[in-house]
């Protein structure tokens, strides 16, 4: 009986220690999701700014230069 309260405790200690890792891990993913979010609201207000110049044809043409 003592053999199997040995090995049962070892099996709890290891199951903590992976439980320990995988909240680590999954609080790394979280703080790297914040991250993406961010670079990504980033991204859509920078695309904001950019504007079309009126000598472009949207229509899928060539800019007024190239013609």
């Amino acid at each position: 009986m003592n053999d199997l309260e040995e090995r049962l405790a070892r099996r709890e200690a290891i199951a903590l220690k992976l439980a320990h890792q995988l909240n680590a891990k999954i609080d790394e993913c979280e703080a790297l999701k914040k991250d993406l979010v961010w670079y990504v609201k980033r991204v859509q207000e920078l695309e904001k700014q950019l504007y079309l110049a009126d000598h472009v044809d949207t229509t899928g043409g060539n800019w007024a230069w190239e013609q």
